[in-house]
């Protein structure tokens, strides 16, 4: 039987998302690259609750889910059975950002 993890999202993920899609949206006029970006993230977030190992390790215990067919990573912590999803950034983002992020939320 497979172990399932449980996701926990930092409320910050919701803001990085929407900015993607309205990034999206400037760009092309269009909501349909932004519901396919959000249809991405949620196949992959759906790959962590079986097996959040399957993606490395980039930043001290912080793994990056890529995104398929988009510039972005998901960055993520495991703790036991539970997934910490901490933010979603484009590739060419400062990784300071999420940083910055998981100290603010650990203090």
């Amino acid at each position: 039987m497979n172990k399932k993890y449980t996701l926990i999202f930092n409320p910050q993920i919701y803001v990085d998302i929407q900015n993607q899609v309205d990034y999206y949206f400037e760009e092309t006029k269009s909501h349909t690259l932004g519901q396919r970006f959000v249809e991405a993230l949620k196949i992959g977030l759906k790959k962590l609750e079986s097996n959040p190992f399957l993606y490395e390790v980039k930043y001290s215990d912080v793994r990056c889910l890529p995104i398929e067919k988009f510039p972005h990573r998901a960055h993520y912590r495991i703790v036991g059975t539970e997934v910490f999803v901490e933010a979603v950034f484009g590739t060419k983002e400062n990784p300071v950002k999420w940083k910055r992020r998981i100290k603010k939320r650990n203090e």
